[in-house]
């Protein structure tokens, strides 16, 4: 049975490693999971799902050409096509 928390094993045995190292567990992390999970148990993502998901992050950044098509509460907002 495992004791430990994740966040434990990861500053106990993974935060130490190189970052090669580091690196080399995450591509065998995502290979394990990738081939050994059930594809047909998962859902199947909807691009949309993630619509005005982190607009918090580019409230203050100012780009040419670029218009936010959300506001703070997430509501769609109408502004030119990208």
């Amino acid at each position: 049975m495992l004791t430990e928390t994740v966040e434990q094993i990861y500053l106990n045995h993974v935060k130490p490693l190189k970052t090669v190292d580091r690196l080399r567990l995450v591509e065998k992390i995502v290979h394990d999971i990738f081939y050994t999970t059930d594809k047909s148990s998962v859902s199947k993502a909807n691009i949309m799902d993630l619509h005005c998901l982190g607009k918090e992050i580019w409230k203050d950044l100012t780009l040419p050409n670029l218009s936010i098509n959300c506001d703070m509460n997430g509501t769609r907002q109408s502004g030119k096509a990208l």
